[in-house]
C-alpha cells in the first residue's frame, strides 16, 4: 500500500521521485519473480519514478545454502540447526527448470518422514506429524519461470539439528538453493550448518528495475564481509554498484550530528545519487528521456575499481560509486 500511495502521489504531482525500500526479505526465489519484485518493476516503468534498495547484511548470516546434483537419483542433505527458542522453522528450496526434486525430513530425535513424493498440483500441501512437531510441505511451480520450489514449515520444532533430504527426481541443471527467513527474524542458533554467502541480497533488491547497492568500508575501500552478495539466482548482475557504508556523518534527531554504519546508510546514499541524476536530467532539462536503464548506466560508469579485481562481481557489482566521477559523467564538473 505504501508503494501504491507513493506511485499515485508521483503521478498526481508529476514530479520526479525516488523510493527507497529499506526493508528486505529472504522469502522468494531471488530471481525477480516474487509479487513485490514484479510490482516494483511495474511501477518504475513510468518516467520519473525510481526505486532503490540496499542488499542487506545476510552474507555471513547462515541463512542461505546451496548444493549440486550430478545426476538424477542422487540425494543431498541440508542440515539446519534450530535454536531452543525457535518454535517454528521455515525453509524454501528452489530448483532451476526443468529439474524436479522431492523432500524428506529427519528430526533431531526420533524417526524421519522418508521420501515424500512431489505433488504437481501447484500449492498442494502434505502435513506430517513428527513426534510433537508438525511439518507442512508444499510443492510449487513458479508461474513466472517454471522453476520448482518447495516450502517447508515445521511448527513446534525440536531444538537441535534437522536434516532435509533432497532427492533428485529429474536433474538437468543440478543446482539448488535454500533460504531461511532473514537473520532479524531468527534466534541466534537457528542457521544452516553450511553457509553460502552468495545470492544473499534480500528481496526486493533483486527486482529487475531496482537500483541496488552493496556497501564498502569507507576507510579500507573494500567490501564489508557481511554485506549481501549477488548475483541473482537467475544470473543477473546485482548489486549494480557498491557504496560507502561505514562511519557516515549524517543528521539525527533534533538536528544532531551522528555517525552511522550499515546497509541502510548505503541505500540512503545511492538514493541521493539517483535523486541528483533525476534533478540534473528531468528538472534541469539535461536528459528528459531518463528511465531506469539510463540511470543505471550513469551509475555504473561512475565507479572506481580496485586493481586486480574482476568486475562486475557479486560483492561490488560494477565497482565503487564515486560522486566525483558521477558529476564528471553528467558534465557538472
Amino acid at each position: 500500500m505504501a508503494l501504491l500511495y507513493l506511485s499515485d502521489l508521483q503521478a498526481k504531482t508529476n514530479k520526479p521521485m525516488v523510493i527507497y525500500t529499506p526493508f528486505g526479505s529472504n522469502v522468494g526465489g531471488h530471481d525477480g519473480g516474487s509479487p513485490i519484485e514484479r510490482y516494483v518493476d511495474s511501477l518504475t516503468q513510468r518516467r520519473g519514478l525510481e526505486a532503490v534498495e540496499n542488499t542487506g547484511e545476510e552474507a555471513l548470516a547462515d541463512t542461505h545454502t546451496s548444493g549440486i546434483f550430478s545426476s538424477t537419483g542422487e540425494e543431498r542433505i541440508i542440515e539446519v540447526s534450530v535454536d531452543p527458542r525457535q518454535k517454528n522453522l521455515y525453509v524454501s528450496v528452489w530448483m532451476r527448470r526443468p529439474d524436479r526434486v522431492s523432500i524428506g525430513i529427519s528430526p533431531p530425535i526420533g524417526n524421519g518422514t522418508g521420501r515424500i513424493p512431489a505433488i504437481f498440483t501447484d500449492g498442494e500441501e502434505v502435513r506430517i506429524q513428527i513426534g510433537e512437531s508438525i511439518a507442512t510441505i508444499k510443492y510449487y511451480v513458479s508461474f513466472t519461470n517454471g522453476d520448482q520450489y518447495v516450502g517447508i514449515l515445521i511448527r513446534n520444532a525440536y531444538s537441535g539439528i534437522w536434516k532435509i533430504n533432497v532427492y533428485g527426481d529429474y536433474i538437468v541443471n543440478g543446482r539448488f538453493d535454500a533460504w531461511l527467513f532473514q537473520r532479524d527474524l531468527l534466534y541466534e542458533d537457528t542457521r544452516f550448518l553450511i553457509n553460502d554467502p552468495f545470492i544473499t541480497l534480500r528481496l526486493p533488491s533483486t527486482a529487475t528495475s531496482m537500483l541496488t547497492a552493496s556497501y564498502f568500508d569507507s576507510e579500507t575501500k573494500t567490501p564489508v564481509p557481511i554485506s549481501g552478495r549477488g548475483f541473482t539466482r537467475d544470473g543477473r548482475i546485482k548489486p549494480d554498484v557498491c557504496v560507502a557504508g561505514t562511519n557516515i556523518l549524517t543528521t539525527g534527531l533534533n538536528g544532531a550530528d551522528i555517525v552511522i554504519s550499515g546497509a541502510g546508510a548505503a541505500g540512503a546514499i545511492i538514493c541521493g545519487a539517483v535523486a541528483l541524476i533525476m534533478q540534473w536530467g528531468l528538472v534541469m532539462g539535461n536528459d528528459k528521456n531518463l528511465f531506469t536503464s539510463k540511470i543505471r548506466t550513469y551509475l555504473i560508469t561512475s565507479v572506481t575499481k580496485m586493481e586486480g579485481i574482476t568486475y562486475p562481481n557479486p560483492q561490488s557489482g560494477y565497482g565503487m560509486l564515486s560522486f566525483k566521477k558521477l558529476f564528471e559523467t553528467l558534465g557538472v564538473l
